[in-house]
């Protein structure tokens, strides 16, 4: 990325003045870096510093000053932004930043091999979503796909069973027939494993008829 002024007024409109990285002093001296030939600018007229992540304008103590956005610059750095015109005496010069451009990838989704439902065995189960010739064991609760026992991913916490859970979404897995055949989901067990719960809870408690 390089950052130009483009002269705007005087002789020399038109021409472009490429800025390279740290300090830049313009000025109508022979010594600075950019020699422009106008009586209004003084030998050392101002400064452009620039950075990676900015662009700085000082005024040199010139005679006519150093103009920024239509303001005379203090002693001070004033930072300038791409579009900026700056005046110098009698020449105006543009400031030009080119942005740079960032690409973001086409991002597709890889279709795995595991996506298409597995077939079913010849007794009715439902294949395993790696091996088709397999007996899935377990339900995904998250994504609904079957695995067998070997891919599943077991986590075992001290002093309880063990926990299932998807390969492929790291979701909760069920056991048993009513999860894995025919697709079944958990609404149904969840709705019986609340009533047990319920029932379980009516019998701690004993209804005694208020006294009048």
């Amino acid at each position: 990325m390089i950052a130009r002024l483009v002269i705007l007024s005087g002789d020399c409109t038109g021409v472009e003045l490429e800025l390279r990285p740290g300090r830049n002093v313009i000025g109508r001296d022979e010594r600075a870096d950019f020699a422009v030939r106008e009586e209004a600018i003084s030998s050392q007229h101002c400064e452009i510093l620039v950075t990676s992540h900015a662009i700085k304008v000082r005024d040199l103590g010139s005679t006519n000053g150093t103009f920024l956005r239509g303001n005379r610059l203090p002693l001070g750095p004033v930072e300038a932004m791409d579009g900026d015109v700056l005046i110098l005496g009698d020449i105006a010069m543009r400031l030009t930043v080119p942005t740079a451009e960032v690409k973001i990838p086409e991002w597709r989704r890889r279709v795995e091999e595991d996506d298409s439902p597995p077939p079913s065995l010849p007794d009715g189960s439902v294949a395993c979503q790696n091996h088709h010739d397999v007996s899935a064991a377990h339900r995904c609760v998250q994504c609904g796909k079957a695995w067998c026992r070997e891919c599943v991913k077991e986590l075992h916490l001290a002093g309880g069973a063990p926990r299932l859970f998807c390969p492929a979404c790291s979701g909760r897995c069920q056991s048993g027939d009513a999860m894995v055949r025919g697709g079944g989901s958990a609404g149904p067990r969840r709705g019986r494993a609340k009533a047990k719960v319920w029932e379980t809870l009516k019998l701690g408690f004993t209804w005694r008829k208020p006294k009048r």
